[in-house]
């Protein structure tokens, strides 16, 4: 069985609209602290042997408030770092059906993502992937699951493929 946890940073300035664009560099804001507070607060430690994130500022802040110094060792993968703007507005354009993906741009994000995903899946299970919205809901298109809804800020996930992909929402803070 395969099997990974995925956690969504907290929530930043970008994410309320106080911030337009792709700004790679935002920290969390006082909500998205507290909300990644509240989440090791809330929920244990999963048993992990790897953390795998993104290599963004909002990613780091998350993995160190929610795993502090955990013991496992740390992947930074650029494949799973956030989409742009445009590639944002791209996904929503379409529903968030990846499949129907014309933007080049979100095509090129879709294949990244791909290439981060099978990073994570050659490595020893469990872990847990620290990373973005857009590259959950890439995640979901490349697991063969149909999105239903975007993940919320600080949502802690853990998928498990059994003979095939699922997933079930552990905490929301």
């Amino acid at each position: 069985m395969s099997e990974f946890y995925f956690l969504r940073h907290g929530q930043t300035d970008c994410n309320l609209g106080l911030v337009r664009g792709h700004q790679p560099l935002v920290p969390l804001n006082e909500t998205g602290r507290e909300q990644i507070s509240r989440l090791k607060e809330g929920v244990s430690t999963p048993p992990i042997e790897l953390i795998c994130r993104s290599p963004l500022p909002r990613v780091v802040q998350t993995t160190e408030i929610f795993l502090g110094d955990h013991p496992a060792p740390h992947h930074v993968l650029d494949e799973i770092e956030e989409c742009t703007w445009d590639e944002w507005m791209a996904m929503e354009a379409i529903d968030f059906q990846l499949e129907k993906a014309t933007h080049p741009d979100l095509i090129a994000f879709i294949a990244r993502t791909g290439e981060g995903l099978e990073k994570v899946l050659s490595f020893k299970q469990p872990l847990i992937v620290v990373a973005h919205g857009g590259v959950f809901n890439a995640f979901l298109h490349h697991l063969g699951i149909p999105w239903t809804r975007n993940a919320k800020n600080g949502e802690l996930f853990h998928f498990k493929k059994d003979q095939t992909w699922q997933f079930q929402s552990l905490f929301i803070p």
